[in-house]
């Protein structure tokens, strides 16, 4: 049964020239929901999410966040309540740290002073030194870090995240797992696409994505 709050995807397909990516996928995330999505290299995984924050349009089906879908001017609200962090992702190289963070912070509607926030997640993922650097100075890992930060500054009713643990040192990668936790505890809704035996055991519930298609032998 679909809640009021939700993030749904109904009967959702993608092709690229024929060749199919996703079936028939039906998909939904409530909150507090913690889910861990795991399958091969190609199984769909990485589509699967980019279609449910709004970045790719499905070929057909619908997508839907509170009710909201991403058509004409609700897409913009429906987006609004999305944290995503894609598997390949770009950032503004020429952007200091606390520079792109504080702009992600504007982008929301309600602003609200978050500098203790933002200081905890920069001190978390150990990027404290980092502030004043340049992006385009960053290594991979560093990257990684202020990407997530960027997906969860804003602290969004869904957050999705594609391979979040690749690059991370063993601190970041326990404090973002001890994070997502108590973030799903306090109503946010998680999808976590990854191969680490850590996310699933900290998942609520598993999805295994195969050929395109969920198995249904887990909650999706």
């Amino acid at each position: 049964m679909t809640t009021v709050h939700s993030l749904k995807l109904d009967r959702v397909s993608k092709s690229y020239s024929g060749a199919i990516v996703l079936r028939d996928v039906h998909f939904e995330v409530e909150p507090s929901d913690f889910l861990a999505l795991r399958g091969a290299n190609g199984s769909g995984k990485s589509t699967l999410l980019a279609i449910a924050s709004g970045v790719l349009r499905p070929t057909s089906g619908t997508v839907s966040v509170n009710g909201l879908q991403f058509r004409g001017s609700a897409a913009e609200r429906a987006r609004g309540n999305i944290g995503y962090l894609p598997q390949k992702y770009s950032l503004p190289s020429s952007l200091r740290t606390r520079e792109l963070i504080s702009a992600v912070v504007r982008l929301r509607d309600e602003q609200r002073d978050e500098r203790v926030w933002i200081d905890e997640l920069f001190e978390g993922f150990g990027l404290d030194s980092f502030r004043d650097i340049e992006i385009a100075h960053l290594s991979g890992g560093t990257k990684q870090k202020v990407a997530i930060v960027a997906a969860i500054v804003n602290r969004p009713m869904f957050l999705i995240l594609d391979e979040p643990l690749a690059g991370l040192d063993d601190n970041s990668r326990e404090f973002l797992l001890d994070l997502l936790s108590q973030l799903a505890a306090t109503g946010t809704g998680i999808v976590v696409a990854s191969h680490g035996k850590d996310v699933v055991s900290s998942a609520h519930h598993v999805v295994e994505v195969s050929k395109g298609a969920l198995n249904t032998g887990a909650r999706p």
